[in-house]
């Protein structure tokens, strides 16, 4: 379905952009405004729903895979920076 399609290639860029790539915000940005626009209905269930709900999931995955690779090669002390950096970012 084309909302599935949008939302996995939004949250593509999101992971980019987690790994130091850039992307283009206000694409970004404009994208993420279509899909609720073409969702039809309350706009607030339609983002809920198609993106954050995702998002959500694919940050949880995100994280806790970086930081279980991270505390496994590094000491607790530098997995404690790398939590703070994330925190700032």
């Amino acid at each position: 379905m084309f909302r599935d399609r949008v939302t996995r290639n939004l949250l593509s860029m999101v992971f980019r952009e987690r790994n130091g790539e850039p992307i283009d915000r206000r694409l970004f940005k404009g994208v993420l405004s279509m899909l609720v626009e073409l969702g039809g209905g309350s706009s607030r269930a339609v983002y809920e729903e198609y993106f954050e709900r995702p998002f959500l999931t694919a940050s949880e995955h995100f994280y806790e895979v970086e930081s279980q690779l991270y505390i496994a090669n590094n000491t607790v002390s530098d997995y404690m920076r790398k939590v703070e950096q994330r925190l700032a970012e």
